[in-house]
């Protein structure tokens, strides 16, 4: 909307504005609002809120709440329980007032926090709108009902650390590739990444990779990349440190689960990308297979030769992850299976 301002600006209260004052008016006033500190535009029919200056953009809610027509952003923590914002009515708030409701807790819950309206009136149509974890809805009214007009995506992470639920690198959640054991080793010396999208805030607390036949004196490693912006690999975020792959920890088949650094469990929606390799001497692992199910990551330029490109590998002498990720690593296109394996790598979401 473009605001033609022509005249100065009238003060004075709500009532002021709303008392039928200031509405014979040519197009081009604004009246500020002395009580609600809030800035309308006069379109030559009606005033239209344009801004505020003292909105409440720092509200917290931990229970029931009714919104006021001054808030813009509630912050809601429902890990104590469920509850209910209730939205004012959107035929008594000016057209065009927009709330954000932002759930800030992340953690394993089945708590829900319920957008609801008064008057019968709906959101996009619905009687009312439910936040899961880590999630957020901004609605703005028409004048009559509540229309969405942005909103996080939709992530249906299962959290539940007693289940030991994890996401394999490779895949975008909730779709998981299938698994095998490997039957050929995995080159030594070579690290892999697959990438693992994150579309919603989620808190992750262990990396994983399964042995199922343990090495003669081999090690492994494990990391985590974020992407460098162009879908490859780029500043690395956790390295596992080395893993005794042979029967000294344990005999296989065992799972081998590494706590991530505290502070580097949040991650943000982005690309991640989850590395792997081994030195001296491969063990035999869990691996990724049924290439339908994994994250393309492009396809030969000629759209020609074989399957999609499904993760890096490069070669890397066994140690310290690199960091960045090295450049020019070699894209892998053959369908990932038990005879060409690549480590079926997951995280733990909580």
């Amino acid at each position: 909307m473009t605001l033609d301002y022509k005249f100065p600006i009238i003060n004075g209260t709500k009532s002021d504005r709303t008392g039928g004052t200031w509405t014979n008016l040519l197009n081009g006033w604004f009246f500020f609002e002395t009580d609600t500190k809030q800035y309308y535009y006069w379109n030559g029919s009606s005033w239209l809120l344009v801004s505020s200056t003292d909105t409440l953009a720092d509200v917290a809610k931990t229970g029931n709440y009714t919104t006021v027509e001054n808030d813009s952003v509630i912050r809601c923590d429902a890990s104590g329980g469920a509850f209910t914002i209730t939205l004012l009515s959107a035929a008594t708030v000016p057209a065009g007032k927009q709330y954000t409701i932002k759930r800030t807790d992340i953690l394993s819950s089945t708590n829900a926090l319920t957008i609801a309206t008064t008057s019968s009136q709906t959101i996009d149509g619905a009687t009312n709108w439910i936040l899961r974890t880590g999630q957020s809805v901004k609605v703005e009214s028409d004048g009559a009902n509540w229309q969405v007009v942005d909103r996080s995506k939709l992530q249906p992470f299962r959290k539940n650390s007693t289940e030991n639920t994890s996401y394999l690198g490779g895949s975008i959640p909730p779709f998981t590739p299938a698994t095998a054991v490997s039957t050929t080793l995995p080159a030594i010396n070579t690290l892999y990444a697959v990438p693992l999208l994150i579309e919603n805030v989620t808190k992750f607390d262990l990396i994983t990779f399964r042995i199922t036949t343990v090495s003669t004196a081999g090690t492994a490693r494990c990391g985590i990349y974020r992407d460098n912006g162009n879908l490859y690999p780029g500043a690395l975020i956790f390295d596992t440190g080395s893993i005794d792959t042979t029967v000294t920890p344990g005999a296989a088949p065992r799972s081998v689960s590494t706590t991530i650094t505290s502070g580097l469990q949040v991650f943000t929606p982005d690309v991640y990308w989850l590395a792997w390799e081994c030195g001296v001497d491969a063990p035999q692992i869990k691996v990724l297979t049924t290439a339908s199910s994994l994250f393309s990551i492009g396809q030969d330029r000629n759209i020609a030769n074989g399957n999609p490109y499904y993760a890096y590998t490069v070669a890397h002498t066994f140690g310290a992850l690199p960091d960045p990720f090295t450049a020019s690593a070699t894209p892998m296109q053959t369908t990932p299976s038990a005879t060409n394996p690549i480590a079926a790598i997951g995280l733990r979401p909580v």
